[in-house]
């Protein structure tokens, strides 16, 4: 297990998150349903807008092309394609719930 540890202490399984974007790059249709988890969270719009890579946002792991960021201020995070779409945004905590859901919906055998 490799833990990523933020600014705030917070720890999570690295290998967990990239395998869920693995998922995501496997199965395109998996963004979906981090959408969905992160909606029944909380409410946030998303348009798949490009965004640029510049000092705000921290890279915690890439897989794919796929990106999860986490914004260096708000601590927020977003999912970003590999044509540098957001797909999904959301908290920190929120997101990498969303991304074990879909790692364990999509990748039983």
């Amino acid at each position: 297990m490799s833990d990523y540890e933020d600014n705030d202490n917070g720890k999570f399984d690295l290998d967990t998150v990239k395998a869920a974007i693995g998922v995501i790059v496997a199965v395109p249709a998996a963004i979906a349903a981090v959408k969905e988890i992160l909606q029944s969270k909380i409410s946030l719009p998303n348009f798949p807008c490009r965004v640029a890579k510049w000092g705000m946002w921290d890279t915690i792991c890439e897989y794919g092309g796929w990106r999860l960021e986490q914004n260096v201020f708000t601590k927020h995070c977003r999912i970003v394609d590999p044509e540098g779409r957001r797909r999904a945004w959301g908290t920190k905590n929120g997101m990498i719930e969303a991304l074990e859901e879909v790692n364990k919906r999509f990748s039983k055998s």
